[in-house]
């Protein structure tokens, strides 16, 4: 996720003049994609009752703030065109994903662990749409 994130920032010319391009939001779609897909099998263990509720708190928040980051670097980076409108949507996907770990995160029961990881599996799907697309 870290490459993602720096390829982002890479492309971007870390905050200066350049514009996002299509290669730097299908590079931001994957890391989507990854982190829903990661938060989606986090969720499973927990509905299972198979994982310890400090990993769980620790790795959905790791989760959650990587998403929020890529969100944040997405809606500031100058684009145009087409090019803005699928990262202004794999934004908004990054910031499903990071309410979702969050929610995660903060201690969901087993029902609510059920229902993040099936909204997570769809954010992942989601985003391998928009990676393929953009």
């Amino acid at each position: 996720m870290l490459v993602a994130v720096v390829a982002l920032l890479l492309a971007t010319g870390c905050g200066g003049a350049s514009s996002l391009d299509a290669k730097a939001v299908r590079t931001s779609a994957e890391a989507v994609r990854s982190s829903a897909a990661d938060g989606a099998l986090l969720a499973d263990d927990v509905a299972r009752g198979r994982t310890f509720a400090t990993f769980v708190h620790a790795h959905a928040g790791e989760l959650a703030t990587r998403m929020e980051r890529e969100a944040a670097t997405l809606r500031s980076s100058p684009s145009s065109g087409s090019v803005r409108r699928d990262a202004r949507d794999v934004a908004t996907l990054a910031e499903q994903v990071a309410r979702l770990t969050g929610r995660l995160g903060a201690g969901a029961d087993d029902g609510e662990a059920r229902r993040i990881a099936e909204r997570l599996r769809r954010a992942a799907d989601g985003a391998k749409r928009l990676a393929e697309g953009a």
